[in-house]
């Protein structure tokens, strides 16, 4: 393997670690906003139920 090799080899390493960093982010990020729908959806009901 040569230097420039190398170099694609590493570069190509550090993208794939963004990348993944970049999915598991974005799944955290919709889980966040399923729990928070959810948190919402629930403060909703309790007010439905306030008012019967």
């Amino acid at each position: 393997m040569d230097s420039i090799e190398q170099a694609l080899f590493l570069y190509e390493k550090e993208n794939i670690g963004i990348v993944l960093m970049g999915i598991q982010l974005r799944k955290k990020s919709i889980d966040f906003r399923a729990m928070s729908d959810k948190i919402l959806t629930r403060k909703e009901q309790k007010r439905d139920f306030q008012e019967d």
